[in-house]
This record gives structure tokens, C-alpha cells and sequence, in this order.
């Protein structure tokens, strides 16, 4: 009795590890949660092309060799912009410090490309400038559209190797 006692007491005090799906240093969504939503796209009626309809707008600031305190600041401060300009009806992650990306309707991706490498490129010169550190960031920001697969099980695919 006393071991099935520990064993229930042990098993219902056992704290669940947090899974949001909010970065907390972005304030953006996380890698998997991006994951989800792309491959949530496919499940439209049949016949209908989300990777015609839609890309993946990415984002890299390049932060190779950034102290953590800079990739920490860089991320707070692109994410910052990102949710500015975008909302939050546009799922974004960080994918690794520096790289971001997010979902975007492919008829409007060219304005939303140059507005969004125009806001990063700004708002991140004015606030590293006074620290010195400007030349740890790319600048300009390196943006491009990246296709989406053909079939929501490549999604996963995509994403990571973005991150290579």
C-alpha cells in the first residue's frame, strides 16, 4: 500500500515540461508550431494549391559568431519588428539566431519582403549602433521567398534545412 501510495503521489506531482508554442526571447511562434501551420495549408479542398497561393518569406540578419547576449538582443529586436509589421496572421519563427521565417500570401510577398527588410535593416542599425556591435549583424538583411512543397509531409523537410 505504501509503494502504490509513492508511486500515485510521485506520478501526480510529476510537472509537465512547458510546450508553448510562443518564443520566449522572439515573442514570435516557435519552429514547430510554423511546421504545423504549414502543413495545416494542405488540408484544403481538394484541388487547391497552397504552395501556389503561399511562400515562405525568410530573413537572415547573420549573427556567426555574436556573443549569446547579441543573438538574444538581434532576436528580442527582429521578432519585435516582425510582429509590427506582419501581425500575428502571418505565423513567424525563429529557425536559429539570425534566421527567421515566415508564412506569407504570395501576392502580396514582394511589397511585404521589401517592407519587412527595410524595418529590420532600420530598427536594427538605430538600436545596435550605440553598442558597437552593427557589424555583428548582416546589413542589409538577406531576404528571400522560399517555395513550398508540393505535399505537406515535406514541410518538416523544408524548415529544417533552412537551419543548415
Amino acid at each position: 500500500l505504501v509503494r502504490e501510495v509513492a508511486i500515485g503521489w510521485a506520478t501526480g506531482t510529476e510537472v509537465e515540461p512547458q510546450t508553448g508554442c510562443t518564443d520566449p526571447v522572439t515573442g514570435l511562434r516557435t519552429r514547430g508550431y510554423l511546421v504545423a501551420r504549414l502543413q495545416e495549408l494542405y488540408d484544403a479542398p481538394e484541388g487547391a494549391r497552397p504552395w501556389d497561393a503561399h511562400a515562405l518569406l525568410v530573413l537572415d540578419v547573420r549573427l556567426d559568431g555574436a556573443s549569446t547576449t547579441t543573438r538574444f538582443r538581434a532576436g528580442a529586436i527582429v521578432g519585435s519588428v516582425l510582429l509590427d509589421v506582419l501581425g500575428t496572421g502571418h505565423p513567424s519563427a525563429q529557425l536559429r539566431p539570425g534566421l527567421f521565417a515566415m508564412l506569407v500570401d504570395r501576392a502580396t510577398a514582394p511589397r511585404t519582403v521589401t517592407t519587412v527588410r527595410a524595418r529590420v535593416d532600420a530598427v536594427t542599425a538605430e538600436r545596435f549602433s550605440g553598442f558597437g556591435l552593427e557589424s555583428q549583424l548582416r546589413s542589409p538583411a538577406r531576404t528571400w521567398l522560399e517555395q513550398l512543397p508540393d505535399d505537406a509531409t515535406l514541410c518538416p523537410s523544408l524548415v529544417e534545412s533552412l537551419t543548415l
